[in-house]
């Protein structure tokens, strides 16, 4: 899949800037950033926009009318107001979300995946030696509707890459140290059969040398356990963002 076209169109100086290019450095995104009414109205007219973060002081009628009609060909684009106090503009016209200055990077993920377009049901195979993290999201997350989710598990490697080959998941979550197969090991024959699910690491420790060599295959999300982004809640966040990016 391409990477997905992300459009902001903001002051120059607006702190959305750098805020935007940190949040997404580590995904697969074409990220595109105009300063000019014309400049906004033109990207819609080009290639297909995924996500879009404007400032509603650019807004005009044409340009109001344009989104709208765009909104009506494209019902999986999503539009977000930045540098704004509250939902401004034409009523007709669907916005996902509305910020005015950046939150804390967590805090803007939940309320980013919240609005995205998703499978209907998300399936999510746990690779650990350990149940637990399985167990938890499966209380968490199961029987949730938009989307729903399906959590399966694997005990060891071998077995978590034979339910990657039946199971087709959206996402897997794999542990680094287990006995027989290493999480690096798994990530490595996944990536040997061109397997390009997305991966989150969730591990207790890790080394220098294991991450080295997690980043030479690919870049998975790493997420250490007990840390501000392993609770289920942000890992669910975290699961619906990789699955929309993958």
């Amino acid at each position: 899949m391409p990477p997905r076209k992300i459009l902001v169109g903001t002051k120059r100086d607006s702190d959305w800037v750098s805020f935007l290019q940190e949040y997404l450095e580590d995904l697969p995104a074409d990220l595109q950033f105009v300063h000019e009414r014309s400049q906004i109205s033109h990207s819609f007219s080009s290639s297909p926009i995924d996500l879009a973060f404007l400032c509603p002081e650019y807004f005009s009628l044409g340009l109001s009318q344009k989104i709208k009609a765009y909104q009506k060909s494209y019902p999986n684009f999503r539009l977000f107001y930045v540098d704004a106090l509250r939902k401004e503009g034409d009523r007709d016209m669907e916005i996902a979300g509305v910020f005015q200055q950046p939150p804390e990077l967590m805090h803007f993920q939940r309320q980013i995946v919240a609005g995205l377009p998703l499978p209907v049901c998300l399936k999510v195979l746990v690779i650990d030696d350990e149940s637990q993290m399985a167990e938890l999201l499966q209380d968490y997350l199961g029987g949730r509707q938009n989307p729903q989710f399906e959590i399966h598990y694997a005990s060891e490697g071998e077995l978590g890459l034979k339910k990657i080959d039946q199971l087709n998941p959206h996402i897997v979550i794999l542990d680094i140290k287990m006995p027989k197969m290493s999480g690096r090991e798994v990530y490595a024959e996944m990536h040997k059969k061109d397997c390009h699910i997305p991966v989150i690491f969730f591990f207790d420790a890790i080394s220098g040398e294991d991450l080295a060599g997690i980043r030479q295959i690919g870049k998975p999300v790493v997420i250490e356990k007990g840390s501000k982004q392993s609770s289920v809640s942000d890992m669910a966040s975290m699961i619906k963002q990789c699955v929309y990016f993958s």
